[in-house]
């Protein structure tokens, strides 16, 4: 194997949950790019795993721990899209939507928490949606709140582990062109989504590592994290950015990023 790139992440290990999806492929890259060593957890990947399946799940997180003795960075990218109205939902569903998009984060977050706190830094990214916001479509329903429990999930982390130099945040992408957001949205939706947005052009993931943090917000977890205009309010703290790599950056509080509109309010990355 090549000598990884000299960057922020030279020397750390970044630990990826549906990172053969396209958003998720595009964070891979960007992580790589920096010179993290990247570990994928997915159904077809390094360290394959059913992240509906508790058991599973701990498995892959034990085996993450065994070849590699590290987790410093976690990014819960993975996502489950069934959907149900209310008349038509049923626990399995729900169970499998609340299992893939909010339980296999808590078991990771569980496995690799002690370790980051023993070495006084970790990073943790919850990839939530705009939908918990602004719901599109009553069969989004275990979807949409499934993303609401991870930013409950984010919020109480983020006072929980800050202490520890674990940093815990939460990146809402609008409705993103991908695959699997295909199976749910139509072009009309899409187009709408488009009317609604201040960029004016459909959100879809980089092809390739983007010159700078600020060129995409599916990179989020790249090098530096520019907070935007969301929830930041956990210890009254606002800032205006997040470098999430080095130890020498003061953990003051979460930040949640829903990029929607004429609310997002982009800020300039620290040097």
């Amino acid at each position: 194997m090549s000598a990884a790139p000299k960057g922020v992440g030279a020397g750390r290990i970044a630990v990826v949950t549906g990172g053969a999806g396209a958003i998720g492929g595009a964070i891979v890259a960007a992580l790589r790019a920096d010179g993290h060593r990247v570990v994928v957890i997915d159904r077809n990947a390094e360290i394959s795993a059913d992240l509906g399946a508790e058991t599973s799940t701990r498995r892959a997180a034990a085996e993450v721990l065994d070849r590699f003795s590290r987790c410093d960075v976690l990014v819960h990218a993975a996502a489950a899209f069934d959907t149900a109205t209310l008349a038509d939902l049923n626990a399995a569903t729900w169970r499998h939507v609340q299992a893939v998009n909010v339980e296999s984060a808590l078991w990771l977050a569980q496995a690799f928490a002690p370790g980051m706190a023993e070495r006084g830094f970790g990073r943790i990214v919850f990839v939530t949606s705009d939908t918990f916001w602004d719901p599109p479509a009553p069969m989004l329903l275990p979807y949409v709140a499934s993303k609401g429990a991870l930013v409950g999930i984010m919020r109480t982390l983020a006072r929980a582990l800050g202490s520890d130099g674990i940093a815990v945040t939460a990146v809402a992408p609008g409705l993103t062109d991908t695959p699997a957001s295909r199976t749910v949205n139509t072009d009309v939706q899409f187009d709408a989504a488009v009317d609604r947005q201040a960029l004016k052009r459909r959100l879809t993931p980089p092809r390739h590592h983007p010159p700078r943090p600020s060129s995409t917000r599916a990179g989020a977890v790249h090098g530096r994290y520019d907070a935007g205009s969301g929830d930041d309010s956990q210890t009254g703290a606002r800032p205006n950015r997040w470098c999430l790599w080095h130890p020498d950056c003061k953990v003051t509080g979460p930040v949640q990023t829903p990029f929607r509109g004429a609310g997002h309010r982009p800020h300039v990355s620290a040097a």
